[in-house]
C-alpha cells in the first residue's frame, strides 16, 4: 500500500486518558466495556491462533490490562504470585509471554525488556510507543503511515518486515504540568 500525501493518517491509541488516568481493562481490552466480554474475545483469538488461552496467560493479560506502565517478566511474575498464592518458574511465565506476543496481544518494550498490553491488533506493525521517562507510563498510537512508509523503504533493499515497533522517550501530558495531549489526525 502506499500513502498518498494528502492522505489523513489514521491514530489508534490507548494507555491512559488524557488526564493521564490508565484506562480500566475493560477500556483498553480492544473497546470492551467490561473485561469478561475482552476475555471472551482475546479467547477466541487465540483459539483461531492455536494458542491456548491459559489461566496463566488470562492473569498475565489482566495484570497488564491493569497497569500503566510496562511490567518486565519478573515483576509480572512477582505480582502473580502475590495474587495468585502460588509459586511460579520464570521459564513459564517468558512461554506464557510468548504465547500472547505470538497474537499480538501484548508487546514488548525493547528498551525496558519489559511488556505492554495491545490497545488494538488491526495493524500491529504501525505502533509507535510514546514512553515517559519521568513516569514510565506507555501510550500505544498506531500510525499506518510509518507502517506504510517503513515497509516501502524495507522493500527498496529487499528486506520483509516481520515485526516492528517504534519507540519514542520524552514526558508525558500529566508528567509536563497536565498539557492535555491530542491524538486525532494531524
Amino acid at each position: 500500500m502506499k500513502a498518498s500525501r494528502g492522505k489523513k493518517r489514521r491514530f489508534i491509541s490507548s494507555a491512559s486518558d488524557q488526564e493521564g488516568t490508565p484506562l480500566s481493562a475493560s477500556r483498553t481490552a480492544f473497546g470492551h466495556i467490561d473485561p469478561q466480554s475482552a476475555l471472551r474475545e482475546v479467547s477466541a483469538i487465540c483459539r483461531d491462533h492455536g494458542v491456548q488461552f491459559t489461566e496463566l496467560r488470562q492473569r498475565l493479560l489482566l495484570t497488564l490490562w491493569a497497569s500503566s506502565v510496562p511490567m518486565t517478566a519478573y515483576e509480572l511474575l512477582h505480582r502473580l504470585e502475590e495474587t495468585w498464592a502460588r509459586t511460579l518458574v520464570p521459564m513459564t511465565v517468558y512461554r506464557a509471554l510468548s504465547g500472547l506476543l505470538n497474537v499480538n496481544l501484548i508487546a514488548r518494550i525493547e528498551s525496558h525488556n519489559a511488556y505492554v498490553s495491545r490497545s488494538t491488533r488491526s495493524h500491529p506493525n504501525a505502533s509507535v510507543f510514546l514512553i515517559c521517562t519521568q513516569c514510565k507510563s506507555t501510550i500505544e498510537i498506531q500510525d499506518v503511515f510509518v507502517e506504510e512508509r517503513v515497509n516501502e523503504s524495507a522493500g527498496r533493499v529487499g528486506f520483509q518486515v516481520q515485526r516492528s515497533a517504534l519507540e519514542i522517550h520524552g514526558k508525558c501530558a500529566r508528567c509536563l504540568g497536565g498539557t492535555k495531549l491530542d491524538l486525532g489526525a494531524p
